[in-house]
Parts: C-alpha cells; structure tokens; sequence
C-alpha cells in the first residue's frame, strides 16, 4: 500500500473515533515539539501551528507502532481492518482515561496477545481478558471489541487510583473484580514485570523514532 494512503487511512480512523469520545482527546498527548521550531517563533501562530503537525505526526507513529504489535502478537492473522480497529480502539480508550498507549498495549499483550475471540481456562474474555464478573461490575459487554477494550482501561484505571501504585494496580487487574482480591504474588511478579517490560521497550522506540524523524521535518 502506499504510504501516504496509509498515512490518511491512519489519520481518518483515529479522527473519527477520537472525535467521537471527545474534540478534545486528539490533542491530550504531550506536545514533543520539533527540533526546527525555532525560539523566536514560540507563543505564535506559526508554532501553534508546528504543535498540531507535531500531535499528529506523533498520534500517526503511536498509532503504527501499536499496528505492528497487533501484527506480530496476535493469534492467527488479522485482516488490516481488524488491526487498524483494535489499535484505534487501544490508542483512544488509553487517551480518554489517562493512560499510557503503551501501557494499555503491553497489557493486552501480555493478556490475550491482543485478540479478542479467545476465552482462558478459567472464563476470561477477549483482548484484556475481562472475567464475566468484572464486566458486569464495570456495565460492559466483554464479547463486543470496544466493550471489552473499554472496560478493561476503565478498570485498570480505577486500580491506578485506588493504590496510587501501577504495579500494585496490575496485580488486582489480574485478580479481577474479587471480594477477597486473593494474590498469587509468584505469578504476579512475572506478570507485572512482563507489562514493564513490554511498555519500556515501546516507549524507547517511540523516543529513539521521534528523535530519528525530528532531524527529517
């Protein structure tokens, strides 16, 4: 496909669903300004203008990075509308709750290796493996990919609130919605360094890409 094609079909995609949660959402990354923005055009409608350039460059390439690891991770292979879709979804939900892309990808990763039409041994559903309990404590419904995705960010994101600790946080995401919030600390470590690890390595690639790309705009 060419890349400008592609490039406008991204662009379309995180558009629509974006605008759909909120006007505002596109614009909640922060800003990385690029390196050709000179001093004396700062506070300006001209740098006003870069900013934008620079939010969608920057939404383009998270958008594509989170693609590539649908592609890689995933069961089976995803038709390219399954993929721009859950990646729309990822990026969109993690944007209106607050959180980290890369952070809600390496979730899903480490969950359902990002497909949806799985179900695990002990009854977890879909990409961010949602138990039947905890989705009806949340009001989605796990079998649809956006209620699933969704519900899984909402939850997620509740966790981070109620322990101030992301990685206490996974630990009761893995436990789910349960009145005893029983941890298996063993497997659990294994489990929230996995996430670490996977977010770290995306995040650095993101980095080292902007800084590659800030030398050719």
């Amino acid at each position: 496909m060419d890349e400008n094609l592609k490039e406008l079909i991204i662009i379309t995609f995180i558009v629509a669903f974006l605008l759909g949660l909120s006007l505002g959402l596109l614009f909640n990354i922060e800003p990385v300004k690029a390196n050709f923005v000179s001093s004396e055009y700062e506070n300006t409608e001209i740098a006003q203008h870069l900013d934008v350039i620079t939010h969608i460059r920057s939404t383009i390439l998270i958008h594509s990075m989170i693609e590539n690891e649908i592609r890689y991770w995933h069961y089976g292979n995803p038709s390219d509308e399954d993929v721009r879709r859950k990646a729309t979804l990822l990026y969109g939900y993690a944007l209106r709750y607050d959180l980290n892309p890369f952070f809600i990808t390496a979730l899903a990763i480490t969950e359902s290796n990002l497909t949806q039409n799985i179900t695990s041994y002990a009854g977890a559903i879909g990409v961010m493996q949602l138990m039947p309990r905890t989705a009806n404590y949340l009001e989605v419904n796990p079998y649809t990919l956006e209620g699933n995705i969704k519900g899984g960010v909402k939850f997620i994101q509740q966790l981070i609130n109620e322990y101030d600790c992301p990685n206490l946080a996974l630990a009761h995401y893995n436990a789910g919605v349960n009145p005893e919030r029983k941890i298996h600390w063993k497997p659990v470590s294994s489990y929230v360094w996995n996430i670490n690890n996977i977010m770290s390595t995306l995040q650095r690639r993101y980095e080292d890409e902007l800084e590659k790309r800030s030398g050719e705009y």
